[in-house]
């Protein structure tokens, strides 16, 4: 099955590149913020109180100059109070 999507231009059809779904803001952060989270509770082996997640959600930021690499997320989480302190 062809799922190109089909554009029409000046009353004539023509195929479209494929184009990426586009995210909002609220579901990247959403995916960011629940990878970094779930990758701390796993290294740190228990659950993260209210703080504890705040603090990850707001110094997390300062991932997004280099755009949330993987190896920068993991040397966060495993760089994090919360981590060092298990």
């Amino acid at each position: 099955m062809n799922t190109t999507p089909i554009k029409l231009v000046a009353g004539k059809m023509s195929a479209a590149a494929p184009e990426r779904p586009i995210q909002s803001h609220r579901e990247d952060r959403l995916g960011r913020e629940g990878f970094i989270r779930h990758l701390t509770v796993y290294g740190a082996g228990r659950s993260l109180s209210y703080n504890e997640v705040d603090t990850l959600r707001r110094e997390g930021l300062k991932l997004k100059a280099d755009g949330y690499r993987m190896k920068d997320m993991v040397r966060y989480v495993v760089n994090s109070k919360v981590f060092l302190e298990k």
